[in-house]
């Protein structure tokens, strides 16, 4: 079975946010990249998440002292879980951004009240 090296497992997540800034950038423009091609990417940052995800807790399994394993199992999952629990709040906000950005009406919505002042307005009906 494949391993990878610590090197490769933190070039996964610098891929990740590439991908994110690239998403994040066509979203905004709509002009790199607009039709299902996209998917793809969207397919690779997923599996080098999963990657990621998997092959950490591998590394730690194999490398980590007997005394120290269950501790650092323990810390990485909680991490991992404030990590998700985090990007997933930070969402919230990009999204707003990106309707304020196009102009996308989404004022019914709780979370889009609350994420509204948060972006600066365009001024412009989305241009």
């Amino acid at each position: 079975m494949f391993t990878p090296s610590l090197a490769v497992l933190w070039l996964l997540p610098a891929l990740q946010l590439g991908l994110f800034g690239f998403f994040f950038a066509d979203a905004m423009t709509g002009t790199l990249w607009y039709d299902d091609g996209v998917l793809c990417l969207c397919c690779a940052a997923g599996l080098a998440g999963g990657a990621v995800y998997v092959h950490g807790f591998k590394l730690i399994s194999s490398a980590m002292p007997t005394e120290t394993r269950e501790l650092a199992m323990a810390s990485a999952s909680v991490s991992a879980d404030i990590g998700i629990g985090l990007a997933s709040v930070a969402s919230l906000f990009i999204q707003a951004c990106i309707y304020r950005r196009h102009a996308i009406d989404d004022t019914d919505d709780d979370v889009a009240i609350a994420t509204a002042p948060f972006c600066r307005p365009t001024g412009g009906g989305g241009s």
